[in-house]
C-alpha cells in the first residue's frame, strides 16, 4: 500500500490540549530538506520525536549536535532548545510532538531520554493517521490523535526493545528457560540456575540484569506469582497450598511477595476473583 505523504508540519487546531487530555498530540509532519538546510533553533515546551528516514539529519544537545541516521529517533524534552539541521546529503525524517500533563511521564515510561538512539524503520503509516486525526477539532479529536502518539510511543519503544533483544547474551534466554522448567521447585532460585549454567551467582545476576532490566528473583517471583494467580481460583487450595505449589517454602515470605507486586494479599485477591 502506498503511504499518501503527510504535509511538512500539520498542528491540532487550538494552541493547548483541552482540560483532562492527559497525552495530547500537538504536531506532526513529513519533510525532506537538502543538505545543508537549517532549522531556526527556539526552546520547546512539548516534547519532540524526530524520526530519520534517509540520509542523515544533526540534532543539537546543549553545545554539540549528534548525528540522526536513517532507522533512529531523536527526543527532546520541554525546556531544551530544538536545533536541527540536515547533514551532507538530503535528508527525509518525519516527526510528532506532544504535550498535556503525561507526555513527559510517559515519554520516560516508555524508556525514552533525551538523545538519539536506534529504532528501525519510521511507521508512516502511523504518521499519516495521526496527520488525519490531528485535524479534527474538538474533543473526540484530540481523543484520536492522543491514541495515535501513545500508539507512535508504544510502536518506537516495541522497536527499541526488540533490537536490544538481538543483542541479549543467550545468556538471559538460557535462564528464562530454566525459571520456565523449575518454577514449581521449592528452593530454586540464584543458586541453583547459576549452578547449572557453570557460572558465579553474582555475574550471573548482574548480566541478567544488565540484559533484561528486571533482576532475577523478581524475575522468577514474577513467573511464580502468575501461576499462584490462577491457583487461587481454586476455592479448593490453600493459600499454604498455592504457595507450595508455587515453588514457595514459607507461606509468609509468599504473602508478602504477592502483596508487594500486586497490592492485596492472596487472600484478598481471591475475594475478589
Amino acid at each position: 500500500m502506498t503511504i499518501p505523504p503527510c504535509p511538512y508540519a500539520r498542528f491540532r487546531p487550538q494552541s493547548q490540549p483541552s482540560p483532562g487530555i492527559p497525552l495530547a498530540a500537538r504536531s506532526v509532519g513529513h519533510h525532506t530538506v537538502k543538505a545543508g538546510w537549517q532549522d531556526t533553533p527556539f526552546e520547546i515546551e512539548h516534547v519532540v520525536f524526530l524520526w530519520g528516514i534517509q540520509g542523515e539529519g544533526r540534532v543539537g544537545y546543549g553545545n554539540d549536535f549528534t548525528v540522526l541516521p536513517a532507522n533512529h529517533i531523536a527526543v527532546l524534552l520541554p525546556g531544551m532548545i530544538q536545533s536541527i539541521e540536515a547533514g551532507d546529503e538530503d535528508w527525509e525524517y518525519c516527526w510528532w510532538t506532544m504535550d498535556g500533563p503525561a507526555a513527559v511521564e510517559l515519554t520516560r515510561g516508555f524508556g525514552f531520554a533525551a538523545g538519539v538512539r536506534q529504532v528501525g524503520p519510521a511507521p508512516l503509516d502511523q504518521i499519516f493517521r495521526l496527520d488525519q486525526e490531528i485535524r479534527k477539532a474538538g474533543r473526540i479529536g484530540e481523543i484520536g490523535a492522543g491514541a495515535c502518539v501513545y500508539r507512535l510511543l508504544t510502536t518506537a519503544a516495541q522497536a527499541t526493545q526488540s533490537l536490544g533483544a538481538e543483542r541479549v547474551n543467550p545468556l538471559s534466554t538460557k535462564v528464562e528457560e530454566l525459571i520456565e522448567k523449575h518454577w514449581a521447585e521449592a528452593g530454586y532460585g540464584v543458586d541453583a540456575i547459576a549452578a547449572e549454567i557453570g557460572i558465579h551467582r553474582s555475574t550471573l545476576s548482574r548480566r541478567f540484569s544488565a540484559a533484561t532490566g528486571s533482576t532475577l528473583i523478581a524475575h522468577l517471583n514474577a513467573v511464580r506469582l502468575q501461576h499462584a494467580m490462577g491457583m487461587l481460583g481454586d476455592a479448593g487450595i490453600t493459600v499454604a497450598e498455592v504457595a507450595e505449589r508455587c515453588g514457595f517454602k514459607d507461606v509468609t515470605y509468599f504473602c508478602r511477595v504477592f502483596k508487594q507486586q500486586l497490592g492485596v494479599t492472596p487472600s484478598q485477591f481471591r475475594r475478589r476473583r
